[in-house]
């Protein structure tokens, strides 16, 4: 029997092409005196008397022509659903139009737009837009995108994770080139947190977005809530979150991809209902026999870096995590690579996406098998057998690697 507080989700293959036009707005700013002298001027040589001006509303602004500024992101994927946020330029309506017929409602919250995908076949490929209409405007078309839905079978299946990508806009921007080119089609990607430096400012998102856009166009992008996001609108606005409802956003929730469930946390997020929700979580994946249990969170159980550990996260998640036998966890937040083994769980630390990187400190944490200051991104293979994985620098090669069976 399904849990109803995860949703069942299987592998898919994503073409997914993302419109982030920006049309800036014309200013107009004439003087009534220089708009009479204009006229007078007019009325005296042939032809400019039926001249019509640019702006008929001197000194007002004309309002911007609707486009998409981030986005859209395809989020949790189903083998008859998919998930789809974006953001526009100006609070909007949208809709979606799936292969021409535009017949998907959508939500919205000022600039912030969502939308359920329903009623899909599996295996089959789609071809969308976003739909948008203005206030006094004619509707306006983003660029087409593309997506195919999963099969409902899945064995064999590979994701991506890595995190902290916030300062440094070169070396996220290296990060995404090796990414692409040892890995250009995985099932998904999982971000560990702090995407940007500072999660209120639009500016930041801009550049998170513009040096993200290759991979959005390929692939889903799943996004753990960091402390740079600062709970701003923009993460909950643009990353898929199932357990969202109203005015209550949650940065915390489970789904089943496959032979997998997932706990995606933040402990910084009502800690107690949390660790009700891990144990209801992995028990019922215990209970139907799923072969894998991954975590993802931004804030470290374990780690060598200048954050430390997490004790909170020792005394109430690492039990029950040990009691399910979760056999990955991974998190953000130190700026390093670390892999810590406390059976029956492996931990590690993904921080290396781009922002500065930390000194470890060698020696104090007895689980640490392996701490390295580099950038770097992890691919996770999953069998029906064991989960591969194997993680990467800059230049491609392999930092480290490990299965776990």
């Amino acid at each position: 029997m399904k849990n109803q507080e995860e949703i069942m989700l299987h592998q898919s293959h994503h073409p997914f092409l993302n419109s982030s036009e920006r049309i800036e707005p014309r200013f107009f700013a004439h003087l009534l005196s220089a708009s009479l002298l204009a006229l007078c001027f007019a009325l005296t040589v042939p032809g400019l008397a039926q001249a019509k001006p640019a702006n008929p509303h001197p000194g007002q602004q004309s309002e911007p022509s609707p486009a998409v500024r981030w986005g859209p992101v395809l989020g949790i994927m189903q083998s008859d659903a998919a998930s789809l946020q974006w953001a526009t330029n100006v609070p909007m309506s949208c809709a979606v139009e799936l292969d021409g017929v535009v017949a998907t409602p959508t939500t919205a919250r000022g600039i912030y737009h969502a939308a359920r995908l329903t009623g899909l076949k599996q295996d089959s490929a789609y071809k969308a837009r976003i739909v948008m209409t203005a206030p006094k405007k004619q509707k306006t078309f983003s660029a087409s995108f593309g997506f195919r839905t999963p099969p409902k079978a899945l064995k064999n299946w590979t994701f991506l994770a890595f995190g902290d990508t916030r300062t440094n806009h070169d070396a996220h921007g290296k990060i995404i080139q090796t990414l692409l080119k040892a890995f250009p089609r995985p099932e998904f990607l999982i971000h560990t947190g702090d995407l940007t430096e500072n999660g209120t400012l639009p500016a930041l998102w801009d550049r998170f977005f513009e040096i993200e856009r290759p991979v959005l166009e390929r692939m889903p992008f799943l996004a753990v809530c960091g402390n740079h996001e600062q709970r701003g609108p923009t993460y909950f606005g643009m990353f898929s979150n199932p357990l969202s409802q109203g005015n209550r956003p949650c940065s915390w929730y489970s789904f089943r991809y496959g032979n997998a469930v997932f706990l995606v946390l933040d402990p910084k997020d009502r800690f107690s209902e949390q660790t009700g929700f891990i144990d209801r979580v992995l028990s019922a994946a215990d209970r139907d026999g799923v072969k894998w249990r991954i975590v993802a969170c931004h804030y470290p159980v374990f780690s060598s870096g200048p954050h430390g550990n997490n004790q909170q996260e020792i005394d109430n998640w690492a039990p029950l995590f040990e009691k399910y036998h979760v056999q990955l966890a991974f998190f953000g937040h130190d700026h390093l690579y670390e892999r810590n083994v406390k059976e029956p769980v492996t931990y590690l630390t993904l921080g290396g996406g781009g922002a500065p990187l930390y000194q470890p400190k060698q020696g104090l944490n007895p689980y640490s098998v392996k701490l390295l200051s580099i950038l770097h991104l992890a691919r996770i293979t999953v069998s029906e057998t064991a989960l591969s994985v194997s993680v990467i620098g800059l230049d491609g090669n392999p930092i480290d690697s490990f299965t776990i069976k």
